[in-house]
């Protein structure tokens, strides 16, 4: 190495010196951020394991409570066979109901039968019946026009009465005139007809 080579040599050591300790740095940093993060999940993980040790203490309890919870629901199970057995008794009771039930209907079933001929026979007279109503019906309705004819007759013989009434009076009064003269005798005399 010559003069001019050591010199150059000499003159890169504090360029490397100042890249070393700049490499030096960086590696700080990045391990120092490293560690930041690290402490940090050591600190989630400290709080987990404290919730987990927590739970872990009260899980003694949470299984005293549920075989407490067992032992509760075994002791209120037990008498379901008994009231099992009641209900299977009530429901032999209620199929014997229901066989007398179903011999009731059946004889129902035979009264029904006769009433229903009973209802046909009457609803063939009902129906005679009306028929026989809208011939009276219509009988009716012939009489009323012929009674409407009779009224009509009756109202102008009415009319004709109430003529000769008027008549009679103007009549009778002329009578009464005429006798109020000493009768017909006078007149007929003085009348030259040739009595």
């Amino acid at each position: 190495m010559n003069e001019s080579q050591r010199r150059f040599v000499h003159s890169a050591y504090p360029i490397e010196i100042a890249l070393l300790a700049v490499a030096l740095l960086v590696f700080l940093v990045v391990i120092g951020n490293v560690l930041v993060t690290i402490n940090d999940g050591l600190g989630v993980t400290d709080q987990q394991a404290t919730s987990v040790n927590r739970s872990a203490t009260s899980l003694p309890g949470l299984i005293s409570s549920i075989t407490g919870s067992l032992e509760s629901i075994q002791s209120d199970v037990k008498p379901v066979q008994g009231q099992l057995d009641q209900i299977d008794a009530g429901l032999a009771q209620a199929n014997k109901g229901l066989a007398t039930a179903e011999d009731n209907l059946s004889s129902t079933n035979s009264s029904l039968s006769h009433t229903s001929g009973t209802l046909v026979t009457a609803l063939g007279y009902a129906d005679r019946v009306k028929n026989g109503s809208l011939a009276l019906v219509n009988d009716a309705g012939i009489a009323d026009a012929q009674l409407a004819s009779a009224v009509n007759l009756l109202n102008g013989v009415h009319a004709d009465a109430a003529n000769i009434s008027t008549l009679a009076t103007t009549i009778n009064g002329h009578l009464a005139s005429i006798n109020a003269l000493g009768g017909l005798g006078p007149i007929l005399q003085a009348l030259p007809l040739g009595l």
